[in-house]
């Protein structure tokens, strides 16, 4: 994961939101989120989902709780 994460670097934004879902729908769920350039391989185990945003994918702050993960549908024109 370390090594993919290197590689997203060289063309992903540092600040392209990384989310780790550990335990998802049990009591012991944990979700952290951390930008590409802070992004901690050593947060995800065999029971973690890792989802990486797009160039266009932001966290979208909340009154309480964490921050929304949000991607666009599509991907604009280059």
């Amino acid at each position: 994961l370390g090594a993919a994460f290197a590689t997203l670097r060289e063309v992903l934004a540092g600040a392209t939101p990384v989310a780790f879902a550990t335990n998802v729908s049990l009591a012991e769920e944990r979700i952290t989120l951390a930008s590409l350039a802070t992004a901690d391989p050593g947060l995800a185990g065999m029971r973690t989902l890792v989802l990486i945003g797009a160039p266009t994918s932001r966290l979208i702050p909340r009154p309480a709780g964490l921050p929304w993960f949000y991607t666009p549908r599509g991907l604009p024109s280059f």
